[in-house]
């Protein structure tokens, strides 16, 4: 967990960052992946459009790699996830 001397938290904004720290310490890389891939699946389920449109991004501008989930192809969540799980100390020095 982020201790005190990592992270004051002052207000919900430094909770929610807290948890998703501790999230990505306290679990696998695969299980982030996995996690990641139901989120935007159930996007798929809850917003269509946003769905498409989040898709569509990545055909267009594939900076991140590629993300064609009807063809299995989630490349950028992959790589998300492995910035997350690979990067967290960075990313509680940058906040």
């Amino acid at each position: 967990m982020i201790n005190n001397n990592e992270l004051k938290i002052k207000n919900e904004y430094d909770r929610e960052f807290s948890n998703i720290i501790n999230y990505c310490k306290d679990n696998s890389l695969d299980n982030i992946f996995m996690n990641i891939i139901k989120i935007v699946n159930n996007m798929k389920i809850q917003n269509i459009q946003n769905y498409n449109t989040f898709v569509q991004y990545f055909s267009k501008y594939p900076l991140w790699g590629s993300l064609n989930p009807d063809l299995g192809d989630f490349t950028t969540l992959r790589l998300r996830a492995e910035v997350l799980k690979n990067h967290i100390d960075d990313f509680i020095w940058l906040y």
